[in-house]
């Protein structure tokens, strides 16, 4: 049996290891908002003045609209998979999941290339179908796109959650909900969605981090967003202290989400809708 002296001795070994990678994950983070209140350059005046709006707006727009449409999408389908049993179920249980090995700027060129006037749908369009639509109404290459693409290959991310969270956790209350006389879209309503609050918001924070993160995709289709102001002022402009400027600025955007997931995950407990 091991001694008090070596427990507590292993004890502060891994607690000095935890405090130092902690540490690593931290400090740059801290650097970041530190260089929020260094004295600015002329770049970053200019940013502020005529770009930051847009960059803010054009990133909130995105992850706010790239959001919801992920939670519709991959809720329901979580609720079909789980709560139905139809021809194919077991494939799409899985094969549903496959949008995320899929990176969104390869999904993004994809797209535009069957889309646009010289692809496979257009051309079907005109030449086998003779059907004439204005290229516009296929046009992806703006901000719409890109929340389109964002949500057709992220997803799979509230879908998992929320597939796993119902096959475990929710049989007995919908199985009640069914004995009560409530029809589907009753019990998707009253039933599933206040008892996967968590697992819903839990998987939309993580696409929203995704669609954060990303520079591809915006900036193939040309959207002025955060990550390409960012790479823009490192790259082009050489400036790396207006990069970190607006780095910490996207940091602050980055919290303001997490707390917000806390709060409405964590504002009080779940009550269900009386059945």
């Amino acid at each position: 049996m091991r001694s008090g002296s070596s427990i507590k001795r292993s004890f502060n070994l891994w607690g000095m290891l935890s405090a130092f990678f902690a540490a690593l994950i931290i400090l740059p983070n801290v650097d970041l908002f530190g260089n929020l209140f260094v004295q600015p350059n002329e770049n970053w005046y200019h940013i502020k003045t005529y770009l930051l709006k847009d960059y803010i707006t054009n990133t909130l727009v995105i992850i706010g609209f790239t959001g919801v449409f992920t939670v519709l999408v991959g809720s329901g389908l979580a609720w079909l998979i789980s709560a139905y049993d139809f021809p194919g179920r077991k494939i799409f249980n899985w094969a549903l999941i496959l949008p995320l090995t899929i990176p969104t700027y390869i999904g993004a060129y994809t797209y535009n290339g069957i889309l646009n006037y010289t692809g496979v749908v257009q051309r079907l369009l005109r030449n086998v179908l003779e059907v004439q639509v204005s290229p516009k109404w296929l046009d992806i290459m703006n901000i719409q796109g890109a929340i389109f693409i964002f949500a057709v290959f992220l997803f799979p991310y509230v879908y998992t959650v929320t597939r796993a969270f119902l096959s475990n956790q929710s049989a007995s209350l919908i199985e009640n909900a069914r004995l009560l006389g409530k029809n589907s879209l009753e019990i998707f309503c009253q039933v599933v969605l206040p008892i996967s609050r968590g697992a819903i918001l839990g998987g939309m924070t993580l696409v929203i981090f995704e669609v954060l993160n990303d520079y591809g995709v915006v900036s193939y289709f040309g959207v002025q967003t955060f990550s390409t102001a960012i790479f823009k002022a490192w790259f082009s402009m050489g400036d790396i202290d207006t990069a970190v400027k607006l780095s910490g600025v996207l940091m602050t955007i980055v919290i303001s989400v997490l707390l917000l997931e806390r709060g409405l995950r964590g504002r009080k407990k779940i009550q269900l809708y009386h059945l």
